[in-house]
């Protein structure tokens, strides 16, 4: 984004300590993104490594920009993606203004969910067909997001935060958001 000021650290997922992954975060976002991927599985990314499987980078970062949704509402987090060939590189982007209003157990909620949602993509839009890996549909794109698409996005990260154990986590959120 145009004048957006980051911090944050792009890592490879496979190799790389959890400290090396957001040693460049904000003291606040470093200590609760290290709490929510230390109980993450270790599989979290689905797959077990198998060759048909993309190779995935993530990126996480504190942004100080607020961002608002064509439908006016504030974001407080994104999880964005680009592909290249057999490479998919996830940016997820927490938008420090509005979740320095929160407390840490919600942040735990929001940083989970966005990670529930690459996980989601990731084990949704891979099929294998005679060994090779395609993408189903790019609900990514313009086209394809509506309503529908997003609401399904949304429950599908959800689930995959929930699945990790993050329900205290989501109940802080859910009494919190209201009040922003």
């Amino acid at each position: 984004m145009f004048g957006q000021f980051v911090m944050g650290v792009t890592p490879r997922e496979c190799g790389e300590s959890l400290s090396g992954k957001v040693a460049r975060l904000p003291p606040r976002y470093r200590r609760l993104a290290r709490a929510v991927l230390r109980r993450l599985p270790h599989d979290w990314l689905g797959g077990d490594g198998a060759s048909q499987q993309p190779v995935i980078e993530w990126a996480l970062v504190v942004s100080e920009d607020i961002d608002i949704t064509p439908h006016g509402c504030i974001v407080l987090a994104s999880a964005t993606r680009d592909t290249f060939e057999t490479i998919q590189c996830w940016t997820l982007t927490l938008y420090r203004r509005v979740l320095d209003e929160l407390s840490d157990m919600a942040v735990r909620w929001v940083i989970a969910h966005e990670f529930g949602y690459v996980a989601a993509r990731i084990s949704s839009a891979f099929t294998s067909t005679e060994g090779a890996p395609f993408a189903v549909t790019d609900t990514d794109s313009n086209e394809y997001d509506n309503e529908h698409f997003r609401e399904i996005r949304e429950r599908r990260a959800n689930v995959c935060a929930l699945g990790w154990g993050f329900i205290e986590e989501k109940a802080a959120y859910d009494r919190e958001l209201p009040m922003l």
